[in-house]
Formats: C-alpha cells, sequence, structure tokens
C-alpha cells in the first residue's frame, strides 16, 4: 500500500464510464484502502493513504525513544492534519484494484478518459492530462 513504500513512477491510466481507474503496481494499493484526494497549492490532486499514514503515526508513538523520534511524530502529525484540512473526498480501493474518482474532482479538475500518476515518495499526484502534467515537470526544472 502506498505511503510504507517509496513510491517511483508514472502511467497514463484510463477512466471508465463510472469514473474508475486501475492503480498501478507501483501504487502498492491493496485492496480496502482509504485513498484520501486532497489539493496541493499548485492546484494537483493527491491521493494519500490514509490507513498507512495513521498506522505510521501510531508504531512511532509506540516506540519513541528519543528526541529525533518525536520531531518525526510531530511531522507525520503535521502532515496528516494538512491532509484532512484540505481532503476533499475519499474513496476505498475495491477488490480489483480499482478507485473512484468522484464525480465532484472529475467535474472540477476536469477529467475525463484518462489521467497520469506520478509516484511521489509515499504519495501519488494526478492530473488530468498529459500536457497539465508536461507543464508541472517544467515547473520543477525551472525551479
Amino acid at each position: 500500500m502506498f505511503g510504507e513504500n517509496i513510491v517511483l513512477g508514472n502511467t497514463e491510466c484510463k477512466v471508465d464510464t463510472k469514473g474508475r481507474i486501475f492503480l498501478p503496481k507501483f501504487s502498492y494499493s491493496e485492496k480496502y484502502d482509504e485513498i484520501v484526494f486532497s489539493v496541493n497549492d499548485d492546484n494537483t490532486i493527491l491521493l494519500n493513504n490514509l490507513v498507512c499514514l495513521k498506522r505510521r503515526i501510531n508504531e512511532l508513538e509506540k516506540n519513541i525513544s528519543n528526541e529525533s523520534d518525536e520531531r518525526l511524530i510531530m511531522s507525520l502529525n503535521n502532515k496528516l492534519e494538512s491532509i484532512y484540512f484540505s481532503c476533499i473526498s475519499v474513496s476505498k480501493v475495491d477488490r480489483q484494484r480499482r478507485l473512484i474518482i468522484p464525480m465532484s474532482i472529475r467535474t472540477e479538475h476536469d477529467i475525463s478518459d484518462s489521467v497520469i500518476l506520478q509516484g511521489c515518495g509515499d504519495h501519488l499526484k494526478m492530473f488530468n492530462s498529459s500536457e497539465s502534467y508536461e507543464n508541472y515537470k517544467m515547473m520543477l526544472k525551472q525551479l
């Protein structure tokens, strides 16, 4: 399930008539994972595995041993809080590793036939077109 493993790679995913996409293998997603959709500052859609983030925090809290662990817990708590506040929807992965992109997100972000998923460490970024993905890559090169 993404969140515990480093997620790298990108792929185009077809959106079916019900708004579902098959999650790629590099996402490490499992059935019934809860995926939080949120909007980043650059207007990209982020996908985070909610259960995984909570599990990481709980494991760290149980095994806290020094000040750096405390800082890591605070960092994860801040990330989780940020995800909660920027959350626009939550969806569960089904038995076939499909994820429904809610209609409100498809409408607001002009998603129709396909999306591009980009692995970004412990989360995914979703782009509504190859053009928006290429624009994002160009923006990163300029930084």
